[in-house]
């Protein structure tokens, strides 16, 4: 059998400065569960600052980095939702 999956889920708007932080800390946990596969999910809201452009490189550079780019701020509720159905994991955890 193999390793459970663990969907990461958060929504974000305009938090680029914040984003290499949560990847960094996000990726530090899972290294200490390797028991676990994982994806991280992050819909951006239509982020007006340099956020979009952090997360794909994020996710060109690491495969378990899945980005949604709205096409405007559905808010983090409404983007929550969505993550969940874009989740492939045997167990979810929303950072919302």
């Amino acid at each position: 059998m193999g390793k459970k999956m663990v969907s990461i889920l958060n929504a974000c708007y305009n938090e680029a400065e914040n984003i290499p932080v949560m990847y960094k800390t996000i990726t530090g946990i899972m290294e200490q569960l390797p028991q676990y596969d994982y994806e991280f999910l992050v819909a951006d809201n239509c982020s007006t600052d340099n956020s979009a452009a952090l997360l794909e490189a994020l996710a060109a550079k690491d495969r378990r980095v899945k980005v949604i780019l709205n096409q405007r701020n559905f808010g983090a509720d409404r983007s929550g939702a969505n993550l969940f159905y874009h989740a492939s994991g045997d167990v979810m955890v929303s950072l919302l």
